[in-house]
């Protein structure tokens, strides 16, 4: 069982607290589905390359192994261009060279392994003996594996490792012109079309290679319902009990009143006066008494439910509690890492707004799942051009001096930072702090930076 909570901290100027917690919640979604976890990456290669493996040489025109070896494929693709970014970034500043001989090593003899694996898959696919399936195989591959080399060279060039100036580099450079040339080989061998001549050829590859993602990651799908919770199931009977408190409450005033001012008020003036006072007295006690037993059961009892399933089979259940609040009432924890880690004494000062998402996760992985290194992943997404319409103009001209000691005015963005920072928890240890600073403006997000954080703060 795992516990996160996120939390959105930004200034009062988006108007957060503008909205109820029900209309603010309902621009929260999220997408569930099976993943490769980054453990596999590390510690589970044989499991990957025995699957691998398997499926290619035993795949008999099953088009479910199919998807699934290509679902496969392209999270290892997606891990491994993660992890071959961070090496090329770490090397353009890396000046030890034991560990810049490591780094390279590593990466050289990656490319290579994914080269080798690339090209049993390219048989698998060759092999498949209906022309439709093969066909969409292929071009997914394609996508899949021109994408990482792209990328890769790409980080190269932008971090200036240039194999012709630097022969440290040549290994990695043979290595990927080695994955370049034999993915050229095999989509000129199945007659790909590969080139893309004009805008509607790229625009309808573009539609097609959208298609072929669902297509093969379907089998990684994860189906959600909503289950009722119990906070849902109490609303009305709570509103009635409110009601119900707030016109005896109402009826007490009034009795009151015709009491002590019924022989004072002679034309029952006053008698009518407190009438009014005590229904509106009941009305208002009525929503206040309603929103403050809402408050003190959410705390207890989620807003949502979510359950997970893959065919047909019940895998576990996601628990949502959702919560608008002020900068003030967080945790110890995070306020300890949102001022005193993340920013400088002067944003205390600051007044912040708060969306606060919790979840729950509770999960069983079936055997055929787990063994293939796989986990669950809950794409969570936030629907912010709501807030944006609060922020002044993107841009702001603002006077300046020049070396010449004149004052000139100059064009620049107006930028707000927000900060989401997610704690995690396992048996009720938090084990991990994760941070990003977020900078937009009215137009929407201009900048996401992931924050280094210091190992002591997972222990507060």
């Amino acid at each position: 069982m795992s516990d996160v909570a996120f939390y959105f901290i930004a200034p009062r100027t988006l108007g957060i607290t503008n909205l109820n917690k029900e209309e603010a919640y309902s621009y929260i979604s999220s997408r569930v589905r099976l993943t490769l976890s980054s453990k596999s990456l590390k510690s589970q290669i044989l499991d990957e390359q025995s699957f691998i493996n398997t499926a290619t040489r035993d795949h008999n025109n099953d088009l479910k192994v199919i998807r699934k070896l290509g679902a496969y494929w392209w999270d290892i693709i997606k891990k491994k261009t993660k992890t071959h970014t961070k090496i090329i970034r770490r090397l353009a500043h890396e000046t030890n060279p034991e560990v810049r001989l490591n780094n390279i090593t590593q990466l050289t003899q990656d490319i290579i392994q994914i080269t080798e694996v690339n090209k049993s898959i390219w048989q698998s696919c060759l092999s498949l003996s209906n022309p439709e399936h093969r066909l969409n195989f292929a071009t997914f591959l394609n996508y899949v594996n021109v994408c990482y080399i792209y990328s890769i060279k790409t980080n190269i060039t932008n971090h200036t490792l240039n194999p012709n100036i630097e022969p440290e580099y040549a290994s990695i450079n043979q290595s990927l012109q080695k994955l370049t040339n034999n993915e050229s080989y095999y989509s000129k061998k199945i007659r790909l079309n590969t080139e893309l001549p004009n805008e509607r050829e790229a625009e309808e590859y573009l539609v097609k290679i959208s298609k072929l993602k669902k297509y093969f990651q379907s089998e990684m799908f994860v189906d959600t319902s909503n289950n009722k919770v119990v906070i849902k199931r109490l609303k009305e009977p709570i509103a009635v009990l409110s009601a119900i408190f707030a016109a005896i409450c109402g009826f007490t005033v009034e009795r009151v009143a015709a009491s002590n001012w019924e022989t004072v008020s002679r034309g029952g003036l006053y008698l009518m006066a407190f009438a009014i006072i005590g229904y509106a007295i009941r009305d208002r006690l009525k929503d206040r008494l309603k929103l403050i037993i809402n408050n003190i059961l959410s705390n207890y009892f989620p807003d949502n439910n979510i359950i997970l399933e893959t065919q047909s089979n019940k895998i576990g259940n996601i628990k949502e509690w959702f919560h608008i609040t002020d900068s003030t009432k967080l945790p110890n924890s995070v306020q300890q890492l949102r001022y005193s880690k993340l920013g400088s004494k002067i944003d205390k000062y600051q007044p912040e707004d708060v969306m606060q998402l919790r979840c729950l996760y509770r999960t069983k992985l079936q055997d055929e799942i787990k063994n293939t290194g796989y986990a669950i992943q809950n794409i969570i997404r936030v629907n912010m051009s709501r807030y944006f319409e609060n922020l002044d103009e993107a841009y702001k001209e603002i006077p300046a001096f020049t070396k010449d000691n004149d004052v000139i005015s100059l064009q620049t963005r107006r930028l707000y930072n927000a900060y989401l920072i997610a704690e995690i928890k396992q048996k009720k240890k938090i084990i991990k702090n994760i941070a990003y600073k977020i900078s937009i403006n009215k137009e929407g997000v201009t900048h996401v930076e992931k924050l280094r954080l210091n190992k002591k703060t997972y222990s507060t």
